[in-house]
């Protein structure tokens, strides 16, 4: 996450955008758009023209520490669905339905899990003397320490599980320490027949808790695919070559945060930036706006709804200083531009008309279509 309370336009405090947005809903069920898709739209009339953590905090304090009250109650409730529950919320037991290998799977890690609770109860007089060897110290602060980043996600993002699910793993480990610490000094420390037996018994029933997601998702949707097809064309056009150290390239988010999963150098610019009367060919030049995703997308955005140059823009980027790139096997085109002209020629893409009026620059498209310097697959 880097640091949430500095510069977070692009993907930090995108996070934070989903998932506040994602909890307003729940908490108040006052949010008529995706909130994943369209956090932009929540976020924006709670917290204004907000981009950091620090801004959010100043713009609505009261809002803000709704938000972290929320994650924080919440958070035992989602740590105990990571253990009682399956992928998706999948319930422990089947019920009525017949038990699969995961179900199978997950009753026996329960009970495996279950070994180390019931030593610790049978001997928990010895607790507080094993709480306070230094091999026990010294692990619980090392836990301490792995588990802050992710009790800090939790809470200024949401206790999702995949926040959640590190500190399960971490507790096993404190479960299964303290065991041995309450043994008695004269145990054992090291390895032992029974320990690794354990351990290859746990590994198998890890394995048969864990859902085949490919054999019940697939390989991912179409939209998933034109979104990887989207980033991986876009990252291997060597644009981010010749960004200067310290700058970026700007990207007009049209497409429910796509620009986020560009990474650096590429810089999310959500739509909302754009300000009251301004009009398209201000906007882009102000913004320093680089990318453009030329679809129906931008007709669809209220804010550019009134706007008599946005189908100029659509039809003719040139005229606005763009050059029209059109990524292959899908009918996507970008206004890019002019600046980055050239890195499509050195990437296989050709001119395919010039103009000569006004500041009109080339429309550009794949040498060769169904083709791109790297090719991008499901695996």
């Amino acid at each position: 996450m880097g640091n949430p309370f500095g510069n977070t336009s692009n993907r930090r405090f995108y996070a934070f955008c989903q998932h506040f947005a994602d909890g307003y809903s729940k908490r108040t069920g006052r949010v008529e758009v995706n909130p994943w898709a369209q956090c932009n739209e929540v976020l924006r009339p709670v917290f204004g023209d907000a981009d950091t953590l620090g801004a959010a905090l100043r713009a609505n304090p009261s809002e803000f520490f709704a938000h972290l009250r929320w994650n924080v109650e919440n958070h035992p409730r989602e740590s105990r669905k990571v253990f009682a529950s399956g992928y998706n919320g999948r319930p422990l037991l089947p019920g009525a339905g017949p038990w699969t290998r995961e179900h199978v799977g997950h009753v026996l890690l329960i009970a495996l899990l279950g070994l180390p609770v019931a030593v610790l109860a049978w001997r928990w007089r010895r607790l507080p003397g094993a709480l306070r060897q230094p091999r026990v110290v010294g692990a619980l602060l090392a836990v301490g320490v792995v588990l802050l980043p992710g009790l800090l996600s939790s809470v200024l993002l949401q206790p999702r599980h995949h926040y959640l699910v590190l500190q399960g793993v971490m507790g096993v480990a404190v479960l299964v320490t303290l065991t041995t610490a309450v043994r008695g000094p004269d145990a054992p420390v090291g390895t032992s027949r029974r320990g690794l037996a354990l351990s290859a018994l746990l590994a198998a029933v890890v394995v048969l808790a864990v859902p085949d997601l490919v054999h019940r998702q697939g390989r991912g949707s179409p939209p998933e695919r034109q979104v990887l097809q989207r980033v991986c064309t876009l990252q291997t056009l060597g644009m981010g070559a010749r960004v200067a150290a310290g700058s970026s390239i700007g990207v007009l988010d049209t497409q429910g945060g796509l620009p986020v999963y560009l990474g650096a150098p590429f810089r999310r610019i959500p739509v909302w930036t754009l300000r009251a009367g301004e009009s398209l060919s201000r906007y882009l030049r102000r913004e320093h706006v680089d990318l453009v995703f030329l679809d129906d997308r931008m007709r669809q955005e209220p804010r550019f709804a009134n706007d008599p140059a946005l189908e100029a823009f659509l039809a003719e980027p040139g005229v606005f200083g763009y050059a029209t790139w059109r990524l292959p096997g899908t009918d996507t085109r970008l206004a890019v531009s002019a600046d980055w002209a050239g890195d499509g020629e050195a990437h296989g893409l050709r001119v395919l008309k010039k103009y000569t009026v006004g500041r009109r620059t080339p429309s550009l498209s794949f040498a060769q279509p169904g083709t791109s310097p790297t090719r991008c697959h499901w695996r």
